[in-house]
């Protein structure tokens, strides 16, 4: 599979879900770190070539803490994200943003190793 930011024609590659590097957030904020600003740049340069391409945000967290606060915080940070690249000239109508704290994990169980890979911003391209 080619890396997301290789791929010239997103509709080539709908519904399937994506990470992009060095998205990381402030502890327990919706603050968007500066090292992701490269790699959102570039995403929401993708988007504004192809208008017609739609894009989901999903956030997640870890299953430590309040579960309610925990999908308050994925919302959150998903909605950063659809902000920035809004900011950055995407149609925020093309955004579709959506928090879903630790309900679907990547690595299940409740342990210090599975932490990193259960907090993550998803992408997908849709129509």
């Amino acid at each position: 599979m080619r890396h997301w930011s290789e791929i010239s024609d997103p509709k080539t590659y709908l519904n399937t879900l994506f990470q992009i590097e060095n998205l990381y957030f402030e502890s327990g904020s919706d603050v968007i770190k500066s090292e992701a600003y490269e790699n959102l740049d570039k995403l929401a340069n993708i988007l504004k070539m192809n208008p017609d391409v739609k894009i989901a945000v999903h956030g997640h967290t870890d299953i430590t803490g309040d579960h309610d606060k925990n999908v308050e915080l994925s919302q959150k940070r998903a909605a950063a994200v659809k902000k920035y690249l809004a900011d950055k000239g995407v149609n925020s109508s093309n955004i579709k943003d959506e928090g879903h704290g630790p309900d679907i994990p990547l690595m299940k169980g409740d342990t210090p190793e599975a932490y990193p890979y259960n907090r993550r911003v998803e992408f997908a391209y849709f129509l």
